[in-house]
């Protein structure tokens, strides 16, 4: 028969204890373990981080210092999706930072502002907002060089194939008006957001709302 290793016989006696008394110490860590609970070796150091199998599954949802967990997937790992401008629909009168211009443009992305203009966009086209209103910029600083009193300190642009306004033209994208205002803080404005109701009982045609991206410089 095999002799048992915990009880053996003469001078390894005493290692065959020692070696018995290891194995069940490891053996019920094991099993502590897997139930949750922790057993610690004798001359083991206290480990804060460790974590129970039955504190991972019965815990809420955590996140990343700093970043925010919705709990799906790879929660906790940041991303870096750009911001849009909100999309329609939009309130009457309803103010819509537009993101695709710097924060100097004072763009809003759906506003058609009245005043004198110094540039018909009819014929005067930009590829963006942010050039139409870039060209407002170079306009004014000109102006200012000149000694010349009207300087752009509003634009408006078209962003779509067509842009509806109450007027005789045909306005198409691209169309980048550049104008004045006799107070750039508080401008004269045509409409904002949705077309009023009333308003578009008057107008059939219109859109239900200012399909034009407009603002304002106000240095």
């Amino acid at each position: 028969t095999m002799a048992d290793p915990c009880a053996p016989r003469g001078p390894g006696r005493l290692i065959g204890v020692i070696f018995c008394l290891l194995m069940t110490l490891i053996l019920a860590r094991e099993i502590g373990a897997l139930l949750g609970a922790r057993v610690e070796l004798p001359g083991m150091s206290e480990n804060p981080a460790w974590t129970s199998p039955s504190a991972i599954r019965e815990g809420p949802v955590g996140t990343l210092e700093g970043v925010p967990s919705d709990g799906a997937g790879d929660a906790g790992v940041p991303t870096d999706t750009p911001a849009t401008t909100k999309q329609p629909p939009y309130g009457v009168n309803e103010r819509v930072r537009l993101v695709e211009v710097d924060e100097t443009c004072h763009g809003e992305a759906s506003l058609d502002l009245d005043g004198p203009a110094l540039t018909w966009g009819l014929n005067h086209k930009a590829s963006s907002a942010q050039e139409c209103c870039d060209a407002c910029k170079a306009q004014a600083k000109t102006a200012r060089e000149k000694g010349e009193a009207k300087q752009c300190n509003s634009w408006v642009y078209c962003p779509l194939p067509e842009c509806w306004a109450p007027d005789v033209w045909n306005h198409t994208k691209g169309e980048c008006w550049l104008k004045t205002q006799a107070d750039a803080t508080d401008p004269k404005i045509n409409f904002r957001g949705a077309y009023p109701p009333e308003f578009r009982k008057e107008h059939s045609t219109s859109p239900t709302h200012v399909p034009w991206q407009a603002g304002v410089l106000l240095e």
